[in-house]
């Protein structure tokens, strides 16, 4: 019935405007930014219910843990789809947070490993830290005892929903591994990795702690 997964929606737009001069093309626009919800008065929900009719206009908020973003005025009054996509996808960027947190190095072995994270301790100070799978130095660096996921390594990501952070990154075009979804104690998604690799690197979502 609608292509919304409201459980996955941590931003949900508010338009205030009664009036659209073009519903269809600025449900395009806030669907090309990564959100196809909205909150609309109704004149303007009839107008894009009939122009766009898979998307979920006037969501019941109630028990959602998402934020309204108003979209400004002078953008539709304009009529910059453009604008509007590229605000609503910063947006969305900005309501997840993404940071690298690590990078990940496939050693053949590990005295490699070690060897490795003794590199970057002499040069940089970045103390050495042994553990069962992989040797860290610092918490930047990642040595792993024998090789993982990716050609060369992984890249670490945290953000602020791994869970929130797949549905988007589904709507850009990347498909998450899901052999490697894991949860925490609380059951809430917290690492996840992507099938596509960033120059020989496996990509991982962390939760932000």
């Amino acid at each position: 019935m609608t292509t919304c997964e409201l459980e996955n929606v941590g931003i949900i737009p508010v338009i205030e405007l009664n009036e659209v001069n073009n519903a269809e093309k600025l449900a395009k626009a806030l669907i090309g930014g990564g959100l196809n919800c909205a909150v609309v008065p109704l004149k303007v929900a009839k107008e894009i219910a009939e122009k766009h009719p898979k998307m979920l206009l006037n969501p019941d908020l109630k028990g959602l843990d998402c934020q309204k973003l108003i979209i400004p005025e002078e953008l539709i009054k304009s009529e910059d789809w453009a604008g509007i996509t590229k605000f609503c996808r910063e947006s969305v960027d900005k309501m997840l947070g993404f940071t690298m947190v690590h990078v990940g190095l496939n050693c053949a072995n590990p005295e490699e490993a070690e060897a490795v994270a003794d590199e970057f301790d002499t040069a940089f100070g970045f103390t050495k830290k042994v553990g069962n799978s992989s040797v860290f130095a610092a918490t930047y660096m990642e040595m792993m005892k024998k090789p993982f996921k990716g050609t060369h390594g992984h890249i670490a990501i945290a953000t602020t929903s791994v869970k929130c952070a797949l549905y988007h990154l589904g709507l850009r075009g990347y498909e998450v591994d899901e052999t490697s979804i894991k949860y925490n104690a609380e059951g809430v998604m917290n690492v996840a990795y992507l099938k596509h690799e960033f120059g020989g690197f496996a990509v991982h979502l962390v939760l932000k702690k």
